[in-house]
Protein backbone atom coordinates (compact mmCIF):
# COMPACT_ATOMS: atom_id res chain seq x y z
CA UNK A 1 0.00 0.00 0.00
CA UNK A 2 1.30 3.49 -0.76
CA UNK A 3 2.48 5.52 2.22
CA UNK A 4 0.38 8.53 1.29
CA UNK A 5 -2.79 6.46 1.30
CA UNK A 6 -1.88 4.84 4.60
CA UNK A 7 -1.24 8.18 6.25
CA UNK A 8 -4.47 9.75 5.17
CA UNK A 9 -6.61 6.71 5.85
CA UNK A 10 -5.23 6.16 9.33
CA UNK A 11 -5.48 9.84 10.21
CA UNK A 12 -9.08 9.97 9.03
CA UNK A 13 -9.90 6.85 10.99
CA UNK A 14 -8.83 8.47 14.22
CA UNK A 15 -10.33 11.92 13.97
CA UNK A 16 -13.40 11.09 16.03
CA UNK A 17 -11.16 9.96 18.87
CA UNK A 18 -9.11 13.16 18.67
CA UNK A 19 -11.98 15.22 20.01
CA UNK A 20 -11.78 13.35 23.33
CA UNK A 21 -8.69 14.04 22.91
CA UNK A 22 -6.85 10.85 22.01
CA UNK A 23 -4.54 9.72 19.20
CA UNK A 24 -4.25 9.53 15.45
CA UNK A 25 -2.15 7.10 13.50
CA UNK A 26 0.26 7.78 10.68
CA UNK A 27 2.88 5.94 8.74
CA UNK A 28 6.43 5.66 10.05
CA UNK A 29 8.48 7.95 7.82
CA UNK A 30 11.66 6.05 8.66
CA UNK A 31 10.45 2.92 6.87
CA UNK A 32 10.57 2.00 3.20
CA UNK A 33 8.23 3.86 0.89
CA UNK A 34 6.69 2.87 -2.39
CA UNK A 35 8.40 4.02 -5.59
CA UNK A 36 7.06 7.33 -6.82
CA UNK A 37 5.71 8.27 -3.38
CA UNK A 38 7.09 10.87 -1.00
CA UNK A 39 6.88 10.04 2.71
CA UNK A 40 4.75 12.53 4.61
CA UNK A 41 5.21 13.35 8.27
CA UNK A 42 1.92 13.72 10.15
CA UNK A 43 0.75 17.34 10.25
CA UNK A 44 -2.39 19.40 10.69
CA UNK A 45 -2.56 19.77 6.91
CA UNK A 46 -2.39 16.00 6.30
CA UNK A 47 -4.96 15.42 9.05
CA UNK A 48 -7.40 17.87 7.46
CA UNK A 49 -6.77 16.39 4.02
CA UNK A 50 -7.48 12.92 5.37
CA UNK A 51 -10.64 14.08 7.09
CA UNK A 52 -12.00 15.73 3.95
CA UNK A 53 -11.24 12.67 1.81
CA UNK A 54 -12.66 10.05 4.19
CA UNK A 55 -15.09 8.66 1.59
CA UNK A 56 -12.34 8.16 -1.00
CA UNK A 57 -10.03 6.62 1.58
CA UNK A 58 -12.72 4.16 2.61
CA UNK A 59 -12.98 2.95 -0.99
CA UNK A 60 -9.20 2.48 -1.17
CA UNK A 61 -9.11 0.52 2.06
CA UNK A 62 -12.01 -1.66 1.01
CA UNK A 63 -10.18 -2.57 -2.21
CA UNK A 64 -6.77 -2.96 -0.56
CA UNK A 65 -5.06 -6.35 -0.81
CA UNK A 66 -1.56 -5.49 0.47
CA UNK A 67 -1.15 -6.65 4.08
CA UNK A 68 -0.46 -4.21 6.90
CA UNK A 69 2.45 -4.85 9.28
CA UNK A 70 3.61 -3.15 12.47
CA UNK A 71 6.34 -1.38 10.47
CA UNK A 72 3.66 0.57 8.59
CA UNK A 73 2.01 2.04 11.67
CA UNK A 74 3.23 4.65 14.12
CA UNK A 75 1.39 6.17 17.08
CA UNK A 76 1.12 9.96 16.98
CA UNK A 77 -0.18 12.35 19.63
CA UNK A 78 -2.94 14.19 17.76
CA UNK A 79 -3.04 17.02 20.28
CA UNK A 80 0.29 18.22 18.93
CA UNK A 81 -1.19 18.40 15.42
CA UNK A 82 -3.96 20.71 16.62
CA UNK A 83 -1.80 23.06 18.67
CA UNK A 84 -1.43 26.47 17.04
CA UNK A 85 -3.81 25.56 14.23
CA UNK A 86 -7.43 26.31 13.37
CA UNK A 87 -9.28 24.01 15.75
CA UNK A 88 -12.62 25.51 14.69
CA UNK A 89 -11.94 24.49 11.08
CA UNK A 90 -11.07 21.00 12.28
CA UNK A 91 -14.32 20.68 14.22
CA UNK A 92 -16.30 21.95 11.22
CA UNK A 93 -14.64 19.42 8.91
CA UNK A 94 -15.22 16.68 11.45
CA UNK A 95 -18.93 17.49 11.59
CA UNK A 96 -19.23 17.77 7.80
CA UNK A 97 -17.57 14.39 7.20
CA UNK A 98 -19.01 12.65 10.24
CA UNK A 99 -20.82 9.89 8.31
CA UNK A 100 -17.87 9.13 6.02
CA UNK A 101 -15.46 9.03 8.95
CA UNK A 102 -17.73 6.63 10.82
CA UNK A 103 -17.83 4.34 7.78
CA UNK A 104 -14.04 4.47 7.43
CA UNK A 105 -13.54 3.67 11.09
CA UNK A 106 -15.80 0.65 10.68
CA UNK A 107 -13.81 -0.50 7.63
CA UNK A 108 -10.51 -0.18 9.46
CA UNK A 109 -11.91 -1.88 12.52
CA UNK A 110 -12.67 -4.92 10.38
CA UNK A 111 -9.02 -5.17 9.32
CA UNK A 112 -7.74 -7.94 11.60
CA UNK A 113 -4.06 -7.16 11.14
CA UNK A 114 -4.54 -3.46 11.85
CA UNK A 115 -6.73 -4.14 14.86
CA UNK A 116 -4.04 -6.42 16.32
CA UNK A 117 -1.33 -3.81 15.77
CA UNK A 118 -3.34 -1.00 17.35
CA UNK A 119 -4.31 -3.21 20.27
CA UNK A 120 -0.66 -3.44 21.16
CA UNK A 121 -0.23 0.33 21.40
CA UNK A 122 -1.15 2.86 24.07
CA UNK A 123 -1.75 6.56 23.58
CA UNK A 124 0.57 9.04 25.23
CA UNK A 125 -0.71 10.98 28.20
CA UNK A 126 -2.60 14.05 27.03
CA UNK A 127 -1.49 17.53 28.08
CA UNK A 128 -4.50 17.63 30.40
CA UNK A 129 -3.48 14.36 32.06
CA UNK A 130 0.14 15.51 32.44
CA UNK A 131 -1.05 18.69 34.14
CA UNK A 132 -3.24 16.56 36.43
CA UNK A 133 -0.45 14.21 37.51
CA UNK A 134 2.05 17.05 37.89
CA UNK A 135 0.06 18.54 40.78
CA UNK A 136 0.44 16.88 44.20
CA UNK A 137 -2.52 14.80 45.28
CA UNK A 138 -3.98 14.95 48.76
CA UNK A 139 -2.44 12.39 51.11
CA UNK A 140 -5.10 9.68 50.85
CA UNK A 141 -5.25 9.92 47.05
CA UNK A 142 -1.47 9.81 46.76
CA UNK A 143 -1.37 6.65 48.89
CA UNK A 144 -4.00 5.06 46.63
CA UNK A 145 -2.20 6.20 43.50
CA UNK A 146 1.12 4.80 44.73
CA UNK A 147 -0.49 1.48 45.68
CA UNK A 148 -2.05 1.14 42.23
CA UNK A 149 1.29 2.01 40.61
CA UNK A 150 3.25 -0.53 42.64
CA UNK A 151 0.70 -3.27 42.04
CA UNK A 152 0.63 -2.60 38.28
CA UNK A 153 4.39 -2.59 37.95
CA UNK A 154 4.79 -5.85 39.84
CA UNK A 155 1.98 -7.64 37.97
CA UNK A 156 3.03 -6.38 34.54
CA UNK A 157 6.67 -7.30 35.19
CA UNK A 158 5.66 -10.83 36.19
CA UNK A 159 3.56 -11.07 33.04
CA UNK A 160 6.50 -9.90 30.92
CA UNK A 161 8.74 -12.58 32.42
CA UNK A 162 6.08 -15.18 31.58
CA UNK A 163 5.26 -14.03 28.04
CA UNK A 164 8.29 -12.32 26.56
CA UNK A 165 11.45 -13.79 25.07
CA UNK A 166 12.83 -10.34 24.24
CA UNK A 167 15.97 -9.78 26.32
CA UNK A 168 15.42 -6.03 26.66
CA UNK A 169 11.83 -6.46 27.82
CA UNK A 170 12.82 -9.15 30.28
CA UNK A 171 15.66 -6.97 31.55
CA UNK A 172 13.32 -4.06 32.28
CA UNK A 173 10.86 -6.40 34.01
CA UNK A 174 13.59 -8.07 36.06
CA UNK A 175 14.90 -4.73 37.33
CA UNK A 176 11.40 -3.42 38.05
CA UNK A 177 10.25 -6.35 40.22
CA UNK A 178 12.41 -5.73 43.33
CA UNK A 179 12.08 -1.92 43.01
CA UNK A 180 8.30 -1.92 43.13
CA UNK A 181 8.03 -4.83 45.57
CA UNK A 182 10.18 -2.89 48.05
CA UNK A 183 8.22 0.29 47.26
CA UNK A 184 4.97 -1.50 48.07
CA UNK A 185 6.27 -2.59 51.48
CA UNK A 186 7.62 0.89 52.23
CA UNK A 187 4.36 2.53 51.18
CA UNK A 188 2.25 0.45 53.55
CA UNK A 189 4.70 1.03 56.41
CA UNK A 190 4.66 4.80 55.94
CA UNK A 191 0.92 4.87 55.29
CA UNK A 192 0.26 3.05 58.56
CA UNK A 193 2.60 5.43 60.39
CA UNK A 194 0.70 8.35 58.90
CA UNK A 195 -2.70 6.87 59.80
CA UNK A 196 -3.89 7.43 56.22
CA UNK A 197 -6.49 5.33 54.40
CA UNK A 198 -5.55 4.93 50.74
CA UNK A 199 -8.12 6.18 48.22
CA UNK A 200 -7.46 5.07 44.61
CA UNK A 201 -7.25 7.72 41.90
CA UNK A 202 -9.93 6.49 39.52
CA UNK A 203 -8.36 7.95 36.37
CA UNK A 204 -5.01 6.29 37.02
CA UNK A 205 -6.62 3.04 38.16
CA UNK A 206 -8.54 2.83 34.89
CA UNK A 207 -5.35 3.36 32.88
CA UNK A 208 -3.61 0.60 34.84
CA UNK A 209 -6.57 -1.80 34.65
CA UNK A 210 -7.00 -1.25 30.91
CA UNK A 211 -3.28 -1.84 30.40
CA UNK A 212 -3.37 -5.16 32.27
CA UNK A 213 -6.41 -6.28 30.29
CA UNK A 214 -4.59 -5.60 27.02
CA UNK A 215 -1.32 -7.18 28.18
CA UNK A 216 -3.09 -10.32 29.32
CA UNK A 217 -4.64 -10.71 25.86
CA UNK A 218 -1.40 -10.42 23.86
CA UNK A 219 1.54 -12.63 22.96
CA UNK A 220 5.01 -11.71 21.74
CA UNK A 221 5.94 -9.73 19.72
CA UNK A 222 2.68 -7.77 20.12
CA UNK A 223 3.04 -8.10 23.88
CA UNK A 224 6.53 -6.60 23.81
CA UNK A 225 5.38 -3.47 21.98
CA UNK A 226 2.37 -3.03 24.25
CA UNK A 227 4.43 -3.58 27.41
CA UNK A 228 6.89 -0.89 26.38
CA UNK A 229 4.27 1.70 25.44
CA UNK A 230 2.09 1.12 28.51
CA UNK A 231 5.12 1.27 30.78
CA UNK A 232 6.17 4.56 29.24
CA UNK A 233 2.70 6.03 29.72
CA UNK A 234 2.23 4.85 33.29
CA UNK A 235 5.74 5.57 34.53
CA UNK A 236 5.51 9.09 33.10
CA UNK A 237 2.47 9.66 35.33
CA UNK A 238 4.21 8.03 38.30
CA UNK A 239 7.33 10.19 38.02
CA UNK A 240 5.25 13.35 37.59
CA UNK A 241 3.16 12.67 40.69
CA UNK A 242 6.00 11.41 42.90
CA UNK A 243 8.05 14.47 41.97
CA UNK A 244 5.20 16.86 42.76
CA UNK A 245 4.17 15.16 46.00
CA UNK A 246 7.72 14.86 47.34
CA UNK A 247 8.28 18.61 46.99
CA UNK A 248 5.09 19.77 48.70
CA UNK A 249 5.92 20.59 52.33
CA UNK A 250 2.22 20.64 53.22
CA UNK A 251 1.91 16.90 52.69
CA UNK A 252 1.93 14.22 55.37
CA UNK A 253 5.51 13.73 56.65
CA UNK A 254 5.80 9.91 56.46
CA UNK A 255 4.23 9.75 53.00
CA UNK A 256 6.34 12.65 51.76
CA UNK A 257 9.44 10.89 53.08
CA UNK A 258 8.36 7.77 51.21
CA UNK A 259 7.92 9.76 47.98
CA UNK A 260 11.31 11.43 48.37
CA UNK A 261 13.01 8.06 48.87
CA UNK A 262 11.29 6.33 45.97
CA UNK A 263 11.30 9.19 43.46
CA UNK A 264 14.86 8.56 42.15
CA UNK A 265 14.04 4.87 41.69
CA UNK A 266 10.91 5.75 39.71
CA UNK A 267 12.93 8.09 37.50
CA UNK A 268 15.43 5.31 36.83
CA UNK A 269 12.60 2.91 35.94
CA UNK A 270 11.26 5.49 33.46
CA UNK A 271 14.72 5.91 31.95
CA UNK A 272 14.97 2.13 31.49
CA UNK A 273 11.63 2.04 29.68
CA UNK A 274 12.52 5.07 27.57
CA UNK A 275 15.62 3.21 26.34
CA UNK A 276 13.44 0.16 25.67
CA UNK A 277 10.96 2.10 23.51
CA UNK A 278 13.87 3.69 21.64
CA UNK A 279 15.24 0.22 20.89
CA UNK A 280 18.53 0.92 22.66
Amino acid sequence: MQNRTLLSALAAAAVVAIATPSISHAQDTTKKESKGEVAMAPSFSSLMSALNSAAAQNAKWTAMTTPITAENVQLVNAESLLQGNDVAAFKTALKTNEADVATLRKTLGANTALATILKGNAPELTAEQMAYYSKPFQDARFAGFARTANDFEIKSANLALQKSTNEMVRGVATRATPVFTDAGVALERNRNEAGITAVPDEDFKKIADDAMTQLNSLSSPDFDRAYATYQLRILTAIVAQYGAYSQDTNNNAPLRRYAQTEFPKMKEALENVTRLTAGK
